[in-house]
């Protein structure tokens, strides 16, 4: 099965072409969208977690996996729009876990 090439895309139509094209690759089909989540998903959390360990002296995962999990599911839901980038299976995935993370969060009590 031959693979199409980058050049046979018309890459004047947005910058979204070439997204599309790696997220569909043949054998690694919506791998890039999924890894591109993960790793926003866990850059934000650990971003957050250590800037408030270096300023506060203190410690709330909960609340900087709350922060990783909303805008993580604000860049999923970008990435939605764009037709043929996401897989809805993994958009489900995203919306829960998110949405599990910003729960934890607010029934979180920590002993001061």
């Amino acid at each position: 099965m031959p693979i199409d090439l980058i050049t046979s895309s018309n890459l004047t139509q947005g910058l979204h072409v070439p997204l599309v094209y790696v997220n569909n690759l043949p054998g690694v089909s919506m791998l890039f969208s999924s890894m591109l989540l993960t790793v926003t998903w866990i850059g934000i959390t650990l971003g957050v977690y250590l800037a408030q360990l270096k300023n506060n002296n203190r410690d709330d995962f909960f609340a900087a996996n709350a922060t990783g999990g909303f805008i993580t599911i604000v860049l999923a839901t970008l990435l939605n729009l764009i037709p043929g980038m996401m897989n809805m299976l993994v958009y489900a995935i995203v919306l829960v876990l998110g949405v599990f993370s910003v729960i934890s969060f607010l029934f979180h009590t920590k002993e001061q």
